[in-house]
């Protein structure tokens, strides 16, 4: 009930509490919620909105400084907010306090189904929750020492939001498959197939749901994203439409809608297009889009706005493997320390086109400023500002037209006088003094040189892809299974082209390597930028500031382990140098 209090920006204390949108005194609960009800509460509460830079974490700017309503905290400076929302509890609060209910079943994170046998732990005559066997469902869920486990059995959530429920010491339910396992085993199981394709099947069809959600708190409803009930169409105000669409932004930007909440854009990045900014227009942009999208086509987009222009598709394979072939090309590869090999045969699934036509189409797109999109009936010219037909001819006739090649020939110009900055680099053998490897139940870290703390998958040039296959993105190869990637990225021929990448060192307190030529991977955020210029921009986003922070508190927390094994490891060489002389 509290949250009701922290979400209308009133900090409770033991008896008393104060609103610090008001500055106003309040002596007990009972006043507290009297007063959040008055008019004049709520517009002034309406006048400090979210923190944009925070918009996702319910801290608002006060006069008395920031307010975190997940937690009841309040935070001095932003500093102190970045760290404060790193932490576990804090996540665990935000988590926690944005499960809802539909029917009998829970909605997490706003887009994840736990079904009603799941949420009691209930499988085949066995309760996960209470520990023992039963031979009726429906009078077990009414029993009392099932409903009284159910509530004081706390739910966790783990690394890729993993969601589970911890039973005792020695064992915690995953509520997605609806499994007992032990808690060293919660990381190996949420990165198994089977665990993945539960876990996706489990998300909110968001087209035409009509649904309502209950919230565990507060005993308001909330629509999921779709507007209209009982066919109806209801009026909504922009104020509405604000608040509705903040509720809604991360499954919005899952589904490649960028949402700007200060400047009130939204951009679609898979059609390159501006969305107007309300719920309805939003909602039916998605039915646009066509649902035979290519399985691979994910692509990795960096956390700033403006390198949407210059994304880089992960899964299409890079002409500038081609380069290798030509002896002048390989050679000027080596004398900049680059040690690169032609793209090698394998067991993977290459993702090429289908077509020939869409080949061409692709190319020719990717020569001339163009975005297009397989399957798309349209494409969209980023010198014009124009939507065209997706074919070849209709996108060469434009080319080819006065209009475009006006715009074109600066930015031709351009292009052909690159200012390419001089970066320092070493080889990753070369730089690689030491590296450490540290996995937890909830995530798992790779410890480079003592300074960098950066994820192990991104480490190894390895993502994950929306349809749950794993890509090599130094090899540009795809896999269906968690053990056949591994086995890749032990290979000797993906090792040899690890070890030979550049390291960035103009950067020392980043992890940058460049994957080809022009090609920049971050280490930190394990994004993918196609130019030195957007990997800048990339640096200075809150997104990687953010990562960055948190990468070097695991860094402080890995290090007295870390000194702790080197210290064990000289001292059981030394006492096999002693056995030896003795």
């Amino acid at each position: 009930m509290a949250y009701v209090y922290h979400a209308n920006g009133v900090v409770t204390g033991t008896v008393n509490s104060f609103c610090l949108a008001c500055d106003t005194f309040l002596m007990s609960n009972k006043e507290a919620k009297q007063h959040i009800t008055e008019t004049l509460h709520k517009q002034k509460l309406n006048g400090v909105p979210h923190v944009e830079k925070f918009k996702d974490e319910g801290i608002r700017k006060f006069t008395t400084g920031y307010f975190c309503e997940f937690c009841n905290a309040l935070l001095p400076i932003a500093a102190k907010v970045t760290l404060h929302i790193s932490e576990d509890e804090h996540k665990h609060n935000k988590n926690t306090l944005r499960l809802k209910l539909m029917g009998c079943d829970v909605i997490v994170f706003d887009e994840i189904i736990v079904h009603e046998k799941a949420w009691h732990g209930l499988n085949e005559g066995i309760c996960s929750v209470c520990n023992t066997e039963f031979d009726n469902e429906n009078d077990h869920k009414k029993d009392s020492r099932h409903a009284l486990n159910l509530v004081l059995k706390p739910i966790k959530f783990a690394v890729d939001n993993a969601i589970y429920r911890e039973i005792d010491a020695s064992a915690v339910h995953c509520l997605t498959c609806n499994k007992l396992l032990a808690p060293r085993d919660m990381r190996h199981h949420a990165d198994l197939d089977e665990h993945a394709t539960k876990y996706e099947k489990s998300r909110i069809k968001t087209n035409g749901v009509n649904k309502k959600l209950e919230e565990n708190v507060g005993g308001t409803e909330k629509e999921i994203l779709n507007p209209k009930i009982d066919g109806t169409e209801k009026d909504i105000t922009p104020a509405e439409d604000k608040t509705k669409i903040l509720d809604f932004i991360n499954i919005y930007n899952s589904k490649g809608i960028t949402i700007n909440l200060e400047t009130e854009v939204a951009y679609c990045r898979k059609c390159s297009i501006t969305v107007p900014f309300t719920v309805n227009d939003i909602e039916n942009h998605f039915t646009k889009h066509t649902t035979a999208e290519n399985n691979d086509s994910e692509q990795k987009y960096p956390s700033h706005i403006h390198q949407s222009l210059n994304r880089v598709n992960i899964n299409k394979t890079s002409e500038s493997n081609n380069d290798l072939d030509h002896p002048s090309k390989r050679d000027e590869n080596m004398s900049n320390g680059t040690v690169e090999s032609p793209d090698p045969a394998s067991t993977a699934i290459d993702n090429d086109d289908d077509s020939i036509e869409q080949e061409s189409c692709q190319d020719f797109a990717e020569e001339n400023s163009i975005t297009y999109n397989e399957g798309k009936a349209a494409a969209f010219c980023r010198i014009c500002k124009v939507q065209l037909p997706s074919s070849l001819s209709s996108m060469k006739q434009h080319v080819s037209g006065a209009s475009h090649k006006k715009k074109a020939q600066p930015v031709k110009l351009e292009k052909k006088l690159p200012t390419v900055p001089t970066l320092s680099k070493k080889l990753t053998r070369e730089f690689m003094e030491s590296e450490f490897s540290v996995k937890t139940p909830f995530y798992a870290d790779v410890v480079i040189n003592e300074e960098h703390c950066i994820p192990q998958l991104s480490f190894l040039l390895v993502t994950r892809t929306h349809n749950f296959k794993w890509r090599c993105l130094l090899c540009e190869k795809t896999f269906h299974s968690l053990i056949d990637i591994n086995l890749h990225v032990k290979s000797g021929n993906h090792s040899e082209k690890f070890l030979a990448l550049p390291v960035i060192t103009s950067k020392s307190d980043e992890f940058i390597r460049e994957i080809r030529k022009g090609l920049f991977h971050c280490g930190y955020c394990d994004v993918l930028v196609s130019s030195w210029d957007e990997m800048e921009l990339h640096l200075k986003c809150y997104d990687h500031k953010n990562k960055k922070e948190l990468g070097k508190e695991r860094l402080n927390s890995h290090l007295p382990d870390i000194r702790g094994h080197q210290f064990m490891e000289r001292l059981e060489f030394m006492r096999f140098l002693h056995m030896l002389s003795s």
